[in-house]
């Protein structure tokens, strides 16, 4: 999540897999291998229940390739092992539970709701949060301008797919005249809003703490506080979320016993260089701590989003060290 050329990568999966739910596309294996498993016959026995499973995800793979194909992107981002288990062991779960319950219980399959258009309308509403999750990854890569310009072509794309193919999505024959409507005013309200930065700003108020100083090696020599210094980017969604850590209530009294230092690292640049060989910097966000004689200390850097409790008890750790 440091980089933004995978971050921008997770923008086109969730993206691309949106579509694919709304029907432009299928996420499935090839015709010939699906029609040899769909007349496969599993044997009465623990393994043959066991390979029915397996296979009966990869017939599947139309509906829950998409979901899948976004689940495992962003596990991977969050370089979670812990994390990636739960979500997947969770998916999995999902997936099987309905087959545990109607094994268990036969007669469960006569009270089964019939398949229908309530179906297809249930991909489109999962193709519309992936939609949601895209965009809450283009944000900090792209300019307020450029990231409603990008939304308002994406809602006119869908309305224009959705006039030229409305039989992907019956379910919405009775509300076509509202959801062209709907689609038309959210992508002309996109593009005005998208030249009206000042809403932005006016929304955005930075907040009165902590009060920021341009990041200086000579600083933290000659400082007689503790060092905090940020390391972050504009494009950095992690960045943004521990700016509002930073920010909290609880934070503010023990901060004031710190000098708060920011280094912009949303361009490249010698100095950023440097100050990646200097402290291992592999990622962002990336915060270093010194203590009131300059010194590094390194066991309590902070290198992911970190709560406002959580936080808190790591500066008063820095603060037992000085």
């Amino acid at each position: 999540m440091g980089n933004p050329v995978f971050i921008g990568f997770l923008f086109v999966v969730f993206f691309l897999m949106g579509l694919s739910l709304l029907g432009l596309f299928e996420v499935q294996v090839p015709s010939k291998v699906s029609h040899t498993l769909g007349r496969y016959k599993p044997s009465q026995s623990f393994l043959g229940a066991f390979t029915s499973g397996i296979l009966s995800g990869v017939v599947a793979s139309p509906c829950v390739g998409p979901i899948l194909v976004s689940l495992l992107a962003f596990v991977s981002s969050t370089r979670n092992i812990t994390l990636g288990l739960s979500l997947l062991f969770t998916f999995a779960l999902g997936m099987g539970q309905i087959f545990i319950l109607l094994g268990t219980f036969s007669q469960l399959l006569q009270k089964l709701p019939k398949s229908g258009n309530w179906m297809t309308g249930l991909k489109w509403l999962l193709g519309l949060s992936l939609f949601i999750l895209a965009f809450y990854f283009l944000e900090p890569l792209t300019s307020h301008t450029l990231f409603y310009l990008i939304l308002s072509a994406s809602l006119l794309t869908l309305f224009l797919l959705y006039l030229k193919r409305p039989q992907k999505w019956p379910f919405l024959k009775k509300k076509a005249t509202l959801l062209n409507s709907l689609l038309l005013i959210l992508a002309l309200f996109s593009s005005v809003y998208a030249f009206l930065p000042f809403w932005s700003t006016n929304l955005n108020t930075p907040p009165d703490f902590p009060h920021w100083q341009p990041f200086s090696e000579q600083t933290i020599l000659n400082n007689k506080k503790p060092i905090i210094v940020d390391v972050s980017a504009d494009w950095c969604a992690e960045c943004k979320e521990l700016e509002k850590t930073f920010s909290a209530p609880s934070i503010r009294d023990i901060g004031s016993q710190f000098t708060w230092l920011k280094f912009d690292a949303t361009k490249d640049s010698p100095q950023l260089q440097k100050l990646k060989e200097k402290y291992q910097i592999r990622g962002l966000p990336f915060v270093m701590f010194f203590n009131q004689k300059g010194q590094w200390l390194q066991e309590q850097t902070l290198t992911g989003f970190e709560s406002p409790v959580e936080f808190k008890k790591r500066l008063e750790r820095v603060l037992q060290q000085n």
